[in-house]
């Protein structure tokens, strides 16, 4: 078994409306490449909650689900 960093809410889906263009904020822990900061949401599948997004970090690419994601960037 791997162990590490699990976030208290990791298995809580993010259940808000996401938009291509929205920048959201993802649960640290969850990904294999930490976003240092927001990432942008490139484009929005809603009823499949699976979004792609882009780092603005680093320009890398990514599909994420519901569940990685904490809420909109403030």
């Amino acid at each position: 078994m791997l162990g590490g960093y699990m976030p208290e809410n990791a298995l809580v889906e993010y259940e808000e409306k996401i938009e291509a263009g929205d920048l959201l904020q993802l649960k640290p822990g969850m990904m294999l490449v930490e976003s240092n900061g927001p990432v942008q949401v490139l484009e929005a599948d809603n009823e499949k909650g699976i979004y792609q997004v882009r780092y603005l970090s680093s320009n890398y690419t990514v599909g994420v689900g519901r569940i990685d994601i904490q809420g909109h960037w403030n």
